[in-house]
């Protein structure tokens, strides 16, 4: 029997090259690659479950690797964002993800609590998984209609942002709290309004040196290391940078999540962005797929079916939340069609949402049960395959 590393290396390119063949597919189909990846780790997890070829020591290498996906995605949603014109529409955008977050993370923690069943921390990364949206599945239809650069798709750009960075922040406030909720103490408004103002502080210690590194050294660090021979040395550098920041991160108490986050946006103001995101392109292309990759070998397959009754009773809380979070403001400072086209474009969960809830899931089954995990995954997978075929329709018929 040949040792686990040499399984594992066989298994990793396996992988990358499936990968490859079913991204090029699923363009083709104008449907998310993430889906194809989720199923991928799915059926390594069912063959396993048949044939025992995974060990401890493989599973440690793959879930480091799912690790290295979630700060390679989560950098590169930051490194894609424009801070410039966030800004600039921030009255607007914060109207409408400000009912779109709440209702979201009320609604979300409702079903999961009130009409499933689950416990209070499930609920809760449950409703902070909900509150966010994939701005990738909806840009890509809006970008095929050539009416993502209108003003309804910066609108739409900025309100996905802020909720995939408030998701993040959430994310990071239940794993504060977690201890005092795991202990099963009463809930003491005191100690929750300490341990938020604890967060809230590093976050703004972090968030300062975020601010410092992209004003002082991030633009005269990453000119030099651009000139370097060969070319992609620059580009090595950048990824170093992003998992020290995400590691800094995760030293402070927040999850690698929020370091990738907020190290691509100290990056995305630098000119040179374009260059740096083209080159970065190739080191997302290989590690991104392992993160939905090790959501699918996460998914227990004797709760599949439980996962799926789950999932679809949340499906229900994942399309009205957002037509009416974010959809009904909408109206409020746009028209009709623009709020229902803006309402529907936020309900597919990919990235964020999953990347919450497996944040939670690496803390065990109390944290996030197995076939609540499998219900965000059957969530992920409906919203990202139906939306987008409902608004190439509507696109269509009311073009922007």
């Amino acid at each position: 029997m040949p040792e686990s590393t040499v399984l594992l290396l066989a298994l990793v390119g396996i992988v990358v090259i499936i990968s490859a063949i079913l991204r090029r597919g699923l363009e083709v189909l104008n449907l998310p690659a993430m889906l194809g990846y989720i199923v991928l780790g799915i059926s390594i997890n069912y063959f396993n479950s048949r044939w025992q070829f995974l060990d401890e020591s493989m599973d440690h290498g793959l879930e480091f690797l799912a690790k290295v996906g979630i700060v390679v995605l989560l950098f590169r949603v930051g490194l894609e964002t424009n801070v410039v014109q966030l800004i600039a529409q921030i009255r607007r955008a914060s109207f409408v993800w400000t009912g779109d977050v709440l209702l979201s993370f009320a609604a979300g923690f409702l079903f999961a609590n009130e009409l499933l069943g689950f416990e209070l921390v499930p609920s809760l990364v449950t409703a902070a998984a909900l509150s966010a949206t994939s701005l990738a599945v909806a840009a890509a239809v809006w970008r095929d209609a050539g009416a993502l650069d209108s003003e309804t798709g910066a609108l739409l750009t900025d309100v996905a942002e802020l909720d995939d960075i408030s998701g993040v922040v959430l994310l990071a406030l239940i794993l504060a709290l977690i201890p005092m909720l795991q202990a099963g103490d009463a809930i003491d408004i005191a100690q929750i309004g300490s341990t938020t103002i604890v967060l809230l502080s590093k976050f703004a210690l972090f968030c300062g040196f975020c601010f410092l590194f992209a004003r002082y050294l991030e633009r005269p660090l990453i000119a030099w290391f651009l000139k370097l021979r060969p070319r992609p040395a620059g580009i090595v550098v950048v990824t170093g940078f992003s998992f020290i920041i995400s590691g800094i991160a995760g030293i402070m108490g927040f999850s690698l999540a929020v370091g990738a986050l907020f190290a691509g946006l100290a990056f995305s103001r630098d000119p040179s962005e374009h260059r740096i995101d083209k080159g970065f392109e190739y080191v997302f292309l290989l590690f991104s797929p392992f993160f939905f990759v090790g959501l699918g070998l996460g998914v227990d397959i004797q709760f599949l079916g439980q996962g799926t009754a789950v999932g679809l009773v949340l499906v229900i809380a994942a399309v009205l939340d957002k037509l009416a979070g974010a959809g009904l403001p909408a109206w409020l400072v746009t028209d009709r069609r623009t709020a229902l086209l803006i309402g529907l474009s936020m309900i597919p969960r990919a990235e964020i949402a999953l990347v919450v809830v497996q944040q939670a899931r690496y803390l065990g089954d109390w944290a996030y049960p197995p076939e609540l995990f499998g219900g965000m995954v059957i969530v992920s997978l409906l919203t990202c395959l139906v939306i987008p075929l409902v608004l190439q329709f509507l696109l269509r018929r009311f073009p922007h």
